[in-house]
């Protein structure tokens, strides 16, 4: 609870006690990804993105800027190539950090004593309350049309409901 309305009386202390607020907020210095190939290069039996090319070239040469949103290349997709058949990439294991994640939600309560024992609350609660777009991670898959691209975003945009709770 807030402090405030303590000693006050009738229609002032309705209007002014009884609020809480609450907030939860994430920042991220980019999630970790890494790069794969789509099929088993290396003759073991393995399906899917679980093997990883080798390391040709800088993926980020100088004067290469990361551009961020849905469409955008975010490293150079030509430092990459499928190791030779039978062989393992020289590749570490997510060995890159995507875009920054930033997202605050918040809630604002106002709670109206019914009895003694009893209170409503009106609830109002902002997910993404600063709108912020979070851009999802590129995709890792060499071969791909797409690699290399950013192809949309990990968090929802600004979403407020409203809510009415009994509390006993």
């Amino acid at each position: 609870m807030l402090p405030f309305g303590k000693g006050m009386h009738g229609i002032a202390r309705q209007v002014v006690g009884g609020w809480q607020i609450s907030g939860i907020t994430t920042m991220e210095t980019g999630r970790t990804y890494g790069i794969g190939i789509n099929f088993d290069n290396a003759n073991v039996g393995a399906r899917g993105n679980f093997q990883r090319p080798d390391l040709v070239g800088n993926p980020f040469p100088s004067g290469f800027k990361h551009a961020a949103g849905p469409g955008t290349t975010w490293f150079n997709g030509s430092a990459f190539a499928v190791a030779p058949r039978y062989q393992f990439g020289n590749l570490g294991r997510n060995p890159f950090k995507g875009p920054d994640l930033r997202n605050t939600d918040l809630g604002i309560f106002k709670n109206f004593p019914v009895t003694e024992r009893f209170k409503m609350q009106f609830r109002t609660e902002f997910f993404n309350a600063f709108n912020d777009t979070n851009f999802s991670t590129p995709n890792g898959t060499l071969g791909d049309p797409t690699f290399g691209t950013i192809l949309g975003t990990d968090t929802i945009q600004r979403q407020i409901q409203f809510g009415l709770k009994l509390v006993f």
